[in-house]
């Protein structure tokens, strides 16, 4: 039997141990432990994983960057904003409305009453909220709050006044009418003399009890006071409260000072405005005879 040289042998073995090492990079060589398999994968595996990882977080971020960026951001805040709102401040204020008021024609010293009350309204306010104020420069008004006013005309003065009444509701809205007064001028005749010459008696029915009737007038400066007013007395006690005076022929006005209350002779209808509202009683002496 013929020897192989043991160069020959060594090549051999040289050749088997590569082969082995081949195989077992390419399949572990018949190795089952998992861990020596893991570390044999070849990187391009790790590579393609990684790769893969890295596009699907890029994906995402893209789509991100998609949603609230640029242009497309502000417009989603404005849109946001617009479905937000503001908050609703309601209707605006309507003002209120004032009607034709007729014209009053008063004589000197009269009066009389304007309700206003069915000529306002307004949508929002109550008419007792509403404030009223005017021009009047001749014309006397009053308004107790009631929207009712009261209407005097002056005793000095007649003519035609155009008066601008205007009602202000709680938002300051304003409505305006224009009110005319006509004021009669009045000519007070002379009235009939009394029965007398000189010596007059001046009565007031103020009733039983105590009370303090003083009688002023133009014939003694209009004197307020009991020491220098005229003073009437009840001696009887019937209520009649009565004083003389003997006074010049003339034509005079007087009232009584009854309790602190002005009052005129109801029992004289010669009368005239007393330029506050009311009237003053009016006579007129006779001369007497020699």
């Amino acid at each position: 039997m013929m020897r192989r040289p043991a160069t020959t042998r060594a090549q051999m073995a040289a050749l088997l141990a590569m082969g082995c090492l081949f195989c077992s990079a390419i399949s572990g060589c018949g190795n089952d432990d998992a861990s020596g398999s893991d570390f044999a994968l070849p990187d391009s595996g790790m590579d393609v994983s990684t790769s893969t990882a890295k596009d699907g977080a890029a994906a995402d971020v893209g789509a991100t960057a998609d949603i609230g960026t640029g242009a497309d951001s502000a417009a989603l805040v404005d849109t946001a904003k617009a479905d937000v709102g503001t908050p609703d401040a309601g209707p605006p204020n309507t003002p209120p409305e004032f009607a034709a008021i007729t014209a009053l024609i008063l004589d000197q010293g009269a009066s009389t009453t304007l309700d206003l009350n069915p000529l306002l309204s307004d949508a929002e306010d109550a008419k007792d909220k509403l404030v009223l104020s005017w021009s009047a420069k001749k014309v006397a008004l009053q308004d107790p709050g009631t929207h009712v006013l009261h209407v005097v005309a002056p005793t000095t003065w007649f003519g035609q006044e155009l008066i601008e009444l205007t009602a202000t509701d709680s938002a300051g809205g304003t409505a305006m009418q224009v009110l005319t007064v006509t004021v009669n001028e009045v000519v007070v005749e002379p009235p009939k003399p009394l029965d007398t010459c000189g010596k007059v008696i001046f009565s007031y029915a103020a009733g039983k009890g105590d009370h303090e009737v003083l009688l002023s007038g133009s014939f003694n400066g209009w004197a307020d006071k009991p020491d220098t007013a005229d003073k009437l007395t009840d001696p009887g006690g019937t209520g009649i409260w009565k004083v003389e005076k003997t006074l010049k022929a003339g034509v005079y006005q007087y009232k009584f000072l009854v309790d602190g209350q002005w009052k005129a002779d109801p029992d004289n209808a010669n009368q005239t405005p007393d330029g506050f509202g009311g009237h003053n009683s009016v006579i007129e002496v006779a001369k007497c005879d020699p």
